[in-house]
């Protein structure tokens, strides 16, 4: 509730400063660049009534922010002391939020038979349509556990971030070495072997 609370204000920032010009890229890390030009008194550009509501904006959004914090040292202390958030950390894209969460709200996993089950509790099912005895799936029901599915699936895009970027530096790398033995520029095609540095490596 808090960051959804925090996205709020943000929004609100961000949208009535763009009413005079005042645009920064997306994203909350941002938007101490937008808190920098009100506090700044030589920026003009915001009319004096709504500048010091834009401030009072900023007072709350800091509020919101020390709560925030000091809610999730709360939780990553309760996830060191918790044998089964410690297990599931070591998962890739489990971070404390997703951990701690997921041993709170799954007291006993032994009560599904399978993985599929556990899927299917949290709405990770297609959802089945068609007539006629002909069943066309269609996309995920949503019909299970919507907070832990969204931790689950911003986790899965972490990952799937991960080695997008880790593959883009292999293809660099493998392509800078294509490129240092003159595999573009070798007669027909064949690599060149690859000329020796006059200055030795230090």
């Amino acid at each position: 509730m808090l960051v959804k609370q925090r996205t709020m204000l943000i929004n609100t920032l961000r949208g009535l400063m763009a009413e005079y010009g005042i645009v920064v890229a997306e994203r909350p890390r941002h938007v101490g660049e937008l808190v920098a030009i009100l506090a700044d008194p030589a920026d003009e550009r915001i009319p004096a009534p709504l500048h010091d509501g834009l401030m009072a904006l900023v007072e709350t959004l800091r509020g919101l922010e020390q709560r925030i914090e000091r809610i999730e040292q709360q939780i990553v202390g309760w996830g060191r002391d918790n044998a089964t958030c410690r297990h599931l950390i070591t998962i890739p894209g489990y971070g404390p939020i997703l951990s701690t969460a997921m041993a709170a709200m799954v007291i006993d996993p032994a009560a599904f038979t399978s993985a599929r089950h556990f899927a299917a509790s949290l709405g990770l099912v297609p959802r089945q349509e068609g007539t006629g005895g002909k069943v066309k799936l269609g996309p995920i029901s949503k019909r299970g556990n919507g907070y832990l599915r969204r931790l689950l699936v911003n986790g899965a895009g972490q990952i799937a971030r991960n080695q997008g970027a880790q593959a883009r530096r292999l293809c660099a790398r493998q392509q800078d070495g294509t490129h240092r033995l003159g595999g573009d520029d070798a007669p027909g095609g064949l690599p060149q072997p690859a000329a020796r540095s006059v200055v030795p490596p230090t």
